[in-house]
């Protein structure tokens, strides 16, 4: 099959949830197809993810994007009919870059890479996917019910009911819709009518979940004691709302009960408020570092404290795979097909979080079953390989349906 693929951003290097989701599936894709990509780029430094992905026989088409936000799409996202976030991404230059890619050649399938790159491929004779990493509504007004700043949450009240109108009246338009998670497939279904909706959860690649323990670089010296680990990208607002909860909520009370334990945020971009987080020899900020799995594998519990988000935490894959006990609120493990207190600790309330975090501490047999359990999960449910055969899987069964040529492009909104 021929394979074109339109997203945001490069998803190159997997640094983040999104961009390990994408490059795995290129990459599995890239073995038995022709796949070709037309992105967004934000930095020159993009020029190595560029040669590194046409390294893995990807055919990439790139436009400059400026990353900064525009006031005049700002304003009228507040008091326009469409949200700021699908009219940040607009851009003409898209558009007709696009065109230009989908003029020069025949795809069988065109797979959009969320609902905010979902505007240049409406109307499209042809096969087209879309792939909801969240359901971004529902993360808009999750974060509008946490927020305490009245602005911010104003604007999180505003966006979120016209992302979900956005969403009612586009997703419905694709040959086939992609979640992460089942509870956003029957979202999906419910509150926006599609017929046409898989799960295609995200996952972990086995194999190289061997680490070993010299390979841990400890930036600012040897670390000591109990290590209860978060990993996530510290400029994402669930990340930061949710590493702040339980710095100031669930982390004093574990201190108070283990005076040895170090907290780690291991992330890239970490915002001013998680910086100040920092203290010597009780919370670590890593910042970017090129391979988290060092720090989970020394990690003596892994904690999810996310109150806001969506789809399948890749992070919580990874630290299960690499057999690793974890906490979990609700949210941070929706889209997961776990046991609770067989596979993870599920926890909401912060006086229960540290609990059970002191309790792992306090158990290593525990922490080794739990830890056990978890790896088998992810290996009998997550693995890429399999993940990539039932998303080849669903192409085939569209391509049985309809089998269209690609002529032109269309921008609404």
């Amino acid at each position: 099959m021929k394979l074109l693929f339109v997203t945001g951003t490069l998803p190159y290097p997997p640094t983040d949830g999104w961009k390990i989701r994408v490059c795995a599936l290129l990459r599995g894709l890239a073995q038995r197809h022709s796949v070709s990509v037309v992105s967004f780029v934000r930095r020159l430094d993009d020029a190595l993810a560029v040669e590194r992905l046409r390294d893995e026989g990807i055919d990439l088409h790139v436009v400059r994007r400026d990353h900064r936000y525009a006031p005049s799409k700002l304003f009228q996202g507040l008091v326009g009919r469409t949200a700021f976030p699908i009219l940040n991404y607009r851009d003409e230059r898209m558009t007709q870059v696009l065109q230009q890619v989908l003029q020069s050649d025949t795809f069988d399938i065109v797979q959009v890479e969320s609902i905010h790159m979902a505007q240049y491929c409406l109307g499209l004779p042809q096969t087209t996917i879309l792939d909801l990493h969240n359901i971004e509504s529902l993360l808009m007004r999750r974060y509008a019910r946490q927020e305490s700043n009245p602005l911010k949450r104003a604007y999180a009240e505003v966006t979120w009911r016209k992302l979900a109108a956005y969403e009612r009246e586009t997703c419905g338009r694709f040959s086939h819709c992609l979640t992460c998670s089942d509870e956003e497939r029957v979202l999906l279904q419910t509150r926006c009518g599609v017929d046409q909706v898989t799960v295609i959860p995200n996952g972990v690649d086995i194999d190289p979940h061997a680490v070993e323990e010299s390979d841990v670089p400890h930036e600012s010296g040897p670390l000591r004691g109990e290590r209860i680990v978060f990993v996530g990208r510290m400029d994402y607002h669930a990340n930061v709302e949710g590493v702040r909860w339980f710095s100031r909520h669930v982390w004093p009370r574990i201190r108070a009960r283990r005076p040895g334990a170090v907290f780690q945020i291991v992330g890239g971009y970490p915002v001013p408020a998680i910086s100040r987080l920092a203290r010597p020899g009780e919370i670590e900020v890593t910042g970017f570092v090129r391979d988290v799995r060092p720090y989970v594998q020394e990690a003596s519990v892994v904690v999810a404290p996310l109150r806001v988000g969506g789809g399948t935490r890749l992070k919580i894959l990874e630290a299960l795979a690499l057999g690793k006990p974890l906490v979990s609120t609700t949210v941070g493990a929706e889209g997961i097909e776990a046991v609770p207190d067989r596979d993870l600790v599920i926890a909401d309330r912060a006086e229960a979080f540290a609990d059970e975090v002191v309790s792992l501490l306090s158990q290593p047999h525990r922490r080794e079953v739990l830890g056990d359990a978890g790896r088998r999960l992810v290996q009998s449910k997550y693995n890429w390989e399999h993940i990539v055969k039932g998303l080849e899987t669903i192409y085939e069964q569209c391509l049985d349906r309809e089998r269209p040529s690609i002529r032109s492009v269309q921008c609404v909104g």
